[in-house]
């Protein structure tokens, strides 16, 4: 019986503690993995040599201080193209911002499923020339306003930070609100931005006293929704996937679900008169 031959060398640096690392590493990747238990030794390690991915676990409790926030700032620095995970044991608004602001790759709050991270980690070594592609408009906690580019792996990651944010919601509530927001971005990256990563989509994200609210801009002309037939929101009752067929002889890619899945996902849903602009209100009991 032959030996399977070795997984790409990948060079990763691990910063804190990070235990349950071999859990969270894509399976079939070999390669160096170098620790540094403070973040000072981290930036020399930095300085010295680039690694495929840093794996950041920030232990501490409350928010950042501001010598994380210097560490932050340091690590773009040194190494702007970094793909940086951190994982947090305690997550608030602050720190999510920041991470965003920071370029941060994808972040995790414990309690966190292991395979999530290593699909993340796999992303990150899947993309070989990576820029951040999110922009922070506004940082305010009630009314955060980002731009991204329009490519998927930017919405998928803009999504994994938009659920870390705390709120009341239960766990199903966050999986329903979450999947509908990365539906309806989804959408206005390629349909209305065209997967053009020299366009932006604007998003933002505002917090009442009894709402969640995202609102979706893309650069797009628009739809009507009297000619959605290669989406699942228009099948008839009795033909529920009309759509599939459509689709491929289109030469779209498999879906069309997300405008039935953010229906059944959120409270409500408004498009504006053009259809290049969505409103999605989750209300907090």
């Amino acid at each position: 019986m032959g030996t399977a031959a070795p997984g790409p060398a990948v060079s990763a640096l691990v910063v804190g503690p990070a235990e349950d690392l071999d859990s969270m590493l894509p399976r079939g990747v070999s390669g160096a993995v170098e620790r540094a238990d403070t973040a000072i030794n981290a930036l020399v390690r930095l300085a010295l040599r680039p690694y495929d991915v840093v794996l950041v676990d920030h232990t501490a409790e409350g928010d950042l201080t501001e010598v994380q926030l210097a560490y932050l700032r340091a690590l773009r620095a040194i190494r702007p193209g970094t793909k940086t995970i951190v994982l947090v044991s305690h997550t608030t608004t602050r720190k999510v911002i920041e991470a965003l602001r920071h370029g941060v790759f994808a972040y995790f709050s414990r309690p966190f499923e292991p395979c999530d991270v290593r699909e993340a980690i796999s992303l990150a070594l899947s993309i070989p020339n990576w820029s951040d592609g999110i922009e922070v408009l506004s940082s305010a906690p009630g009314f955060i306003s980002l731009r991204l580019r329009c490519n998927t792996y930017t919405a998928d990651r803009l999504a994994l930070f938009m659920r870390e944010l705390p709120c009341e919601l239960t766990e199903e509530e966050r999986n329903d609100l979450s999947t509908a927001f990365q539906e309806m971005l989804l959408n206005a990256i390629e349909h209305g931005g065209k997967l053009d990563p020299t366009e932006w989509v604007t998003v933002s994200r505002v917090r009442t006293s009894r709402t969640i609210v995202y609102y979706i801009h893309d650069p797009g002309e628009g739809f009507s929704r009297d000619n959605l037939i290669h989406a699942a929101i228009c099948n008839p009752p009795e033909d529920p996937l009309a759509h599939l067929e459509i689709r491929t002889s289109a030469n779209l890619r498999p879906g069309g679900f997300g405008m039935l899945i953010t229906s059944h996902s959120v409270d409500e849903v408004i498009y504006s008169q053009k259809g290049n602009e969505v409103i999605l209100i989750k209300h907090v009991d």
